[in-house]
Order: structure tokens, then sequence, then C-alpha cells
């Protein structure tokens, strides 16, 4: 469905179409993002996890830090219109989709907590009477919301602030530049000392002071403050990811990996920029 979707935006002519076809790829995407803290609490332990969540959330700014800084420098001069970065821009999709269905085996029942659909039912009601999660989930919304709002605004600041459209796009792509190193180091050092809040607390009150300020922010110093919000922000993001598969068991993650609170901050925020 997210290759399907990503290929059909390649062939829009109109704001309607272009929406319709984004829907069908995040109605895939919406199947797909629940299943990766699931597979990690299949194959690494509760004690791993953390460290493991960490590195498959880098893939994450990888390719978000790859769109901003290269669709207009680079892909659209090379595509000539939209509708060819789109196309481009599918491809990416399309060899994940390849690669998974040929390296990827489906793991045994045993090893993915295949249960009997009762049991699944009390898992079901189980997890969502954990208020932890809940908390969890409430957390990464407002995490979500700020952020996205973040980075989807500072390029328009940025050229108000007197810096050119690709300049303005470059200057964004560094918050999810610095997110890279931080999705790998963050949960090694939190696993280490053992903690989680610190992770929580410290990103916040950085990311507050630094929204709040942003209308002091100058073309110059740009530079490092988006380095300082992508690694608070960063170390946020895993440090929520991580959390549920350390307080549910493993036959519920696949239940609170969807996170669903965060998909209607997503929608909120987009339909703000509407």
């Amino acid at each position: 469905m997210m290759a399907a979707g990503a290929v059909l935006r390649s062939t829009t002519s109109d704001f309607i179409s272009l929406l319709a076809y984004t829907f069908i790829f995040g109605f895939g995407f919406g199947w797909t993002f629940p299943n990766l803290p699931k597979l990690v609490s299949i194959y690494f332990n509760k004690d791993r996890a953390n460290v493991a969540m960490g590195i498959v959330n880098s893939g994450f700014p990888i390719g978000t830090a790859l769109g901003l800084g290269i669709s207009v420098p680079i892909i659209l001069p090379i595509a000539g219109t939209y509708q060819g970065v789109f196309l481009i821009w599918s491809i990416p999709t399309i060899i994940a989709l390849i690669s998974w269905w040929i390296l990827i085996k489906q793991p045994s029942s045993k090893s993915s907590h295949i249960e009997e659909p009762r049991t699944s039912i009390l898992s079901f009601r189980g997890a969502f009477s954990n208020k932890h999660l809940w908390l969890v989930a409430v957390l990464m919304s407002f995490h979500t919301f700020t952020v996205y709002n973040w980075n989807g605004w500072t390029p328009v600041m940025m050229m108000l602030k007197g810096a050119s459209p690709s300049l303005a796009g470059l200057i964004d792509s560094i918050t999810i530049w610095a997110m890279i190193p931080t999705f790998l180091l963050a949960p090694r050092l939190s696993h280490r000392i053992g903690l989680r809040k610190p992770f929580l607390w410290v990103p916040s009150i950085v990311l507050a002071i630094t929204f709040w300020g942003a209308q002091y922010i100058t073309i110059n110093t740009s530079w490092f403050v988006m380095a300082l919000v992508g690694i608070a922000s960063g170390t946020r993001f895993t440090t929520l990811m991580s959390l549920p598969l350390e307080l549910v068991h493993e036959s519920e993650v696949g239940i609170w990996g969807s996170n669903w609170p965060t998909s209607w901050w997503t929608c909120i925020r987009y339909y703000s920029e509407l």
C-alpha cells in the first residue's frame, strides 16, 4: 500500500488526488509502523530492547533528512516536476518492499508470541488499562505535535529571516541529521546508567526553552539551534519508543506500537498548515 500510494502520487495533477494518494500511503504506513517495536520484542530480550530500538529508530531521521535536504536543490532539477520528485522518492519504498519480501522470514509462532484469540483479547484489555502506557502515548503525541510543527515551519521561519528556499531546507534538515547519532548513543547511555526519566525531562526542558526563543534565532545561530533540537527531540523520541517494550509483555507490544494518539496530532499539524 505504501509503494502503491508513493507511485500514484507521481500521477497527481491537483490537490484532491494528491491528498487521496497520500492517504493510501499513510494507511499503509499505519499498518507497517506498529510492527517495528513488535519485531524488536521478538528478536531481542528486554534488557537489550532499548538499544535495539534505538538502532531501528535511526532509519527515521536518515530518510527524513535526505528528503528535506536534497528534494529541492538536487531531485527537483533532475525530475523537472513535483510529480517526478514523487516518482523518484517512490523507489526506496519499492526497494524496501522487495527486500522485505525476499530477505525477512516469518517468525515461528513461539517466537512471535502468537496466542489463542481469547488470550489476545485479554492482553488487549490489559494493555489499555495500563496507565503508564497511556502516559507514554500522551507524551509521544505531544512530542510528535511539537517537533513536526517545528520541522514543518522552520523553512518558512528561516526564509522570513532572509534565507533562500534551498538554504532554509538545508537548515531544517540539520535537526534530522543530529538525530541520527542521538538515536544510536542515547539508548546505550540510558541502558548503561539504568534510568529513563532524565532522558525525558532534560530534552523536554531544552525543547521548551528553544521553541520559546525561536523568535530570536538568526541564520548564523540557526545551525547550532537546529542541532540542539535534533539531539533533544531524538533523545526523547527514542526513549518514548522503547518504553512500551519494557512496560508490557511481548505479546502486547504490537498493540501499543501504533501509539494512535500520535496519528491524530500529526493530522492536526498538517491541517494547521493548510
